[in-house]
């Protein structure tokens, strides 16, 4: 089949590369020139495990092409995927309006009619906006064309990108056409050799399954926060109550990990798109604000402990980080916790030296130079460092020597927000450990 693609950030490149990989051939759009004339060359705006092989082989293959032309990349199919950002605005709704530039060239560039399938995360009744638009545009330029509206939702985890895409668990389908049923299953057709994993549905029923599913994964994130900030006033080691709650099969233990709260693209910003639309609907979607709100005060849990254990004398401390990106194997800092908490620590003149294997936040703490410093290892931050504190749970920094805490810093202090060590081995090693839930409470 003939694809194309508007946008070409995160769900549209792994969108893209992935449906070039199967066979398909592809045209991705974006506005942004330089990310096209780097993408021709197979250098990657993101970072994404495997992401940049696939790009570069189906480059080779041509089945794979990167466009700043509208008109070239609507020509090119008869399949349409809209895959641009949806930022959140400062009410918490979603911000459309790359969206509606999308459908406005769409029209523009149009010369057959067209299949629009719906891949960004959107508010539900999006998909009627994208048809009014596109219907208002074609009439105004008196072009007798037609257009279907589809909703495919990308259900993809940042870091797992390329296996969740090619493995998906299910494949989410919102039409009101039932006849285009059979060009998605033809689409689709890799996917679902061992067993059909598409679900097809009317499409706010598809619109409304993408935001309750990560509703309900920030909400299980916020609960086990909730349950480890319980722990730390009882003297409770939240990891006992984890594995215990976890066994339930009911439960299970994904997205069941304490921690400094949830950051990235998607969690944050579609519990806030989904309270504004349900306040929209005069509904006051209780639950979901205490998610955010549980998240928001979790992200700065790092911060009071440290602030207790310095008695609030931070000004001229060295403290080392670990850990930049909201997760481990992705360059994605947005609303990651450890902005919030160097932030804060910056302020009160501490000096930050940090370490990530890919992300940084050069760009953000500008204003702080000459106290936010990163460096190019794990440990070379920890010389002569007052304290650690670790945001990000890389495997680098699981089985790493104990010696490189002792050695290094004036004292071996570790404030852990992923609880990657065991306190009991740290003891032993005289490490001074804190990490979220563990029993020692400096909240």
């Amino acid at each position: 089949m003939n694809l194309s693609i508007i946008g070409s950030g995160y769900v549209g490149l792994v969108t893209g590369a992935c449906m070039s990989d199967i066979g398909h051939n592809v045209v991705c759009l974006d506005i942004n020139k330089t990310k096209i004339k780097n993408l021709k060359k197979g250098i990657m705006p993101i970072y994404e495990n495997g992401l940049e092989k696939i790009v570069k082989f189906n480059l080779s293959k041509k089945r794979l092409l990167f466009t700043d032309s509208y008109i070239k990349a609507i020509k090119h199919s008869d399949i349409i995927f809209i895959a641009v950002d949806t930022p959140s605005l400062k009410n918490g709704s979603a911000d459309l309006s790359s969206i509606k530039s999308a459908c406005l060239n769409i029209a523009k560039s149009m010369n057959t009619n067209k299949i629009i399938v719906e891949k960004s995360t959107v508010p539900v009744g999006t998909s009627e906006l994208i048809y009014k638009l596109i219907r208002k545009e074609l009439k105004r330029l008196n072009k007798n064309l037609d257009i279907s509206v589809v909703s495919n939702p990308e259900f993809l985890k940042e870091g797992s990108a390329i296996d969740d895409f090619m493995k998906p668990d299910r494949i989410i389908i919102g039409l009101d056409d039932r006849s285009l049923e059979n060009i998605f299953n033809e689409m689709y057709l890799p996917f679902n050799r061992r067993f059909n994993k598409i679900q097809y549905m009317d499409i706010k029923s598809a619109e409304l399954t993408k935001y309750a599913s990560n509703a309900i994964l920030a909400t299980k994130i916020s609960f086990i926060n909730e349950m480890s900030n319980i722990a730390d006033k009882l003297g409770v080691d939240i990891e006992n109550i984890r594995k215990g709650i976890g066994a339930d099969k009911r439960i299970g233990t994904e997205f069941l990990y304490p921690g400094c709260g949830y950051g990235g693209s998607c969690f944050p910003k579609d519990v806030n798109a989904l309270i504004s639309t349900s306040k929209t609907h005069n509904y006051n979607p209780k639950l979901l604000q205490s998610v955010n709100d549980v998240n928001d005060r979790q992200k700065l849990y790092l911060n009071r402990k440290v602030s207790k254990f310095f008695k609030n004398k931070l000004e001229g401390k060295k403290i080392a980080v670990w850990g930049l990106a909201f997760k481990p194997k992705t360059d994605d800092t947005r609303f990651a916790p450890s902005i919030s908490t160097i932030s804060r620590l910056l302020k009160k003149g501490v000096i930050i030296h940090a370490y990530d294997p890919i992300a940084t936040l050069k760009n953000h703490f500008k204003s702080f130079e000459d106290n936010y410093i990163e460096k190019n290892s794990s440990k070379s931050v920890l010389k002569q460092a007052d304290a650690l504190i670790i945001f990000t749970e890389w495997k680098e920094f699981w089985s790493v020597d104990l010696n490189i805490f002792t050695s290094n810093m004036k004292k071996a202090v570790i404030f852990d927000g992923r609880n990657i060590y065991s306190p009991e081995l740290m003891s032993n090693n005289d490490i001074l450990y804190f990490a979220v839930g563990r029993g020692k409470n400096l909240s």
